[in-house]
Formats: structure tokens, C-alpha cells, sequence
């Protein structure tokens, strides 16, 4: 449930709090430093997930979409929809303005969400020993 559903309920919330006019902005400094910053960790969490994937006998894969043995090409072409995926989320969110309302879903609090969620993912295989593998 980590990435891809984080995705799904920003695509369902979206609507809720976005003015039309504030769809695909473009992006400033700080988003395109939280893209790449981001992309980074999917980019470990793909090589680690390829580790995974590439050593079946001592590790399983805890990403419910991708499940608990998958093959190095199912976790390529999971990370190949991902990537992509996220930067077409974090460019549709609105920017982090204040338009005299509160708003829940912004780009900003979009990717410290993925910061966060992949930081720990990474973190965590890193900490009980999975390496990486291209």
C-alpha cells in the first residue's frame, strides 16, 4: 500500500481542493528539489527491490502491488509506471499558495508524504541488510 496508493487517494482528493486554473502549474525550485530528491529514493527503492527479487530464498518484497516474490521484470516495469507516474502527480497538484482558504492537497505536502514513505522504505531494507541491484 505504500507509493501507488499514495497516488490513487491524491488522484480521488485532487478535485476536492483544486481550483481549475491551479491544475499544472509550473513548478518552482523547491518542487523540482523535492522531484529530485524523490526520484533518488524510488531509484534505491528499485534497486532494492531488484535485489529482492533476485534473491527469493532470503527476502520477500513487502509492496502489496508488486507481491511477496516478484520477478526483476515485474519490479522493472512497476518503478517504470511509478517514476513517471509521480512526476505527473507532483506537476497536477496545485502549488503550496495561500488563497484565503486551507488547503489539504498541495505539491509540497504531496512529496514530503513520498520523502517520508520512501525514506523509511529505503532505510529499513538498508537496515536489515538488502542491497542493490541493476
Amino acid at each position: 500500500m505504500r507509493t501507488a496508493a499514495l497516488f490513487l487517494l491524491i488522484f480521488l482528493a485532487v478535485p476536492l481542493s483544486a481550483r481549475a486554473g491551479e491544475w499544472f502549474a509550473p513548478l518552482g525550485k523547491t518542487d523540482l528539489a523535492m522531484l529530485a530528491v524523490d526520484t533518488a529514493l524510488l531509484g534505491v527503492d528499485w534497486a532494492q527491490s531488484r535485489y529482492v527479487a533476485a534473491n527469493p530464498d532470503n527476502w520477500h518484497e513487502t509492496n502489496v502491488l508488486l507481491g511477496p516474490h516478484p520477478s526483476v521484470q515485474t519490479v522493472n516495469k512497476y518503478f517504470a509506471a511509478v517514476i513517471p507516474l509521480y512526476w505527473l502527480t507532483t506537476w497536477m497538484l496545485p502549488p503550496k499558495e495561500d488563497h484565503g482558504y486551507k488547503r489539504i492537497v498541495n505539491r509540497q505536502y504531496f512529496s514530503v508524504a513520498i520523502t517520508i514513505t520512501e525514506g523509511a522504505c529505503v532505510g529499513n531494507n538498508a537496515r536489515i541488510g538488502i542491497g542493490m541491484k541493476f
